[in-house]
């Protein structure tokens, strides 16, 4: 199938390197886009990330091959639903949503037959958002997870594992499942530990207002995420609420287990502790 025009919705840090890097990389390539906002607009056209750009879905739509929605995992569902009228016969969409289970089993039996949706998750992005701050590289060696089901069509998935190696991303097939159980322990966790470290020292900082001068460069690197955008990633820790349960429920094993060792001052056991992560941290 060849692909002459794509439609990008949502023009924030993850679509506007999408079209950055699409342009970058076939100058012949319609790139559309669709935004809520008239400046991100009129923002992703002056950096030349798109050819042209709609406030309007059915607008953005209705002549593309490939759909790519790249905005909170909250709102990919319904925006499909509206949009899967006017797409054309043999349309392909997929997406860029942090969570996958919830998604994609939900989209797996569209109201049309002769169009597709694909999962994908690209595992690239920063803790800054916005359009100012796409860059055409940001996928370049990165992971993409997709994410296909049986009913998935081998044409749709070798159209979207095509997208995304165009972009020079590393393609990784998992289920939805085996995605969300993975990505609630090495990506969804995190935010939630980077997050509450702050919110500690927010806390302390109360007695001793001095903090901010003297934080550690350890401090400043484990929670560097914790500026993320806060809307972004409630949606995301809701939507994949099962599985990051079942991580925090493993975290605090690991917490109970480390007070247990230091209560008892079992410097072998900490040590074993420090070293297994130092081993797999230089193996990896």
């Amino acid at each position: 199938m060849k692909i002459n025009q794509i439609t990008i919705i949502g023009l924030g840090l993850i679509g506007g390197s999408l079209g950055l890097a699409l342009k970058d990389r076939d100058k012949n390539l319609k790139v559309i886009g669709v935004a809520k906002k008239t400046y991100q607009v009129e923002k992703a056209k002056a950096m030349g990330a798109i050819d042209e750009g709609f406030l309007d879905y059915i607008q953005g739509v209705v002549d593309s091959d490939l759909i790519i929605i790249a905005t909170p995992v909250s709102t990919i569902k319904d925006i499909v639903l509206k949009i899967i009228p006017f797409l054309k016969p043999s349309c392909i969409i997929t997406d860029t949503g942090s969570t996958k289970n919830e998604i994609t089993t939900s989209l797996s039996f569209l109201s049309r037959k002769d169009v597709s949706f694909v999962g994908s998750h690209p595992i690239a992005g920063s803790h800054l958002s916005g359009i100012e701050v796409a860059k055409k590289d940001l996928f370049r060696y990165n992971p993409c997870i997709i994410t296909p089901l049986p009913v998935t069509s081998s044409e749709a998935l070798a159209v979207v594992k095509g997208f995304w190696e165009l972009l020079e991303a590393k393609v990784v097939f998992l289920t939805p499942l085996e995605h969300d159980e993975i990505i609630s322990s090495i990506s969804h966790l995190p935010h939630i530990l980077s997050s509450a470290l702050v919110n500690i020292i927010v806390s302390l900082t109360k007695k001793f207002p001095y903090i901010p001068e003297i934080i550690t460069p350890s401090f400043k690197d484990i929670t560097r995420i914790a500026a993320s955008n806060p809307y972004m990633w409630s949606d995301i820790v809701l939507s994949n609420r099962e599985m990051l349960l079942e991580s925090l429920s493993l975290f605090r094993e690991k917490i109970s287990y480390w007070e247990k060792i230091i209560k008892e001052q079992d410097k072998i056991k900490i040590e074993e502790e420090f070293m297994s992560s130092k081993k797999w941290k230089e193996e990896n």
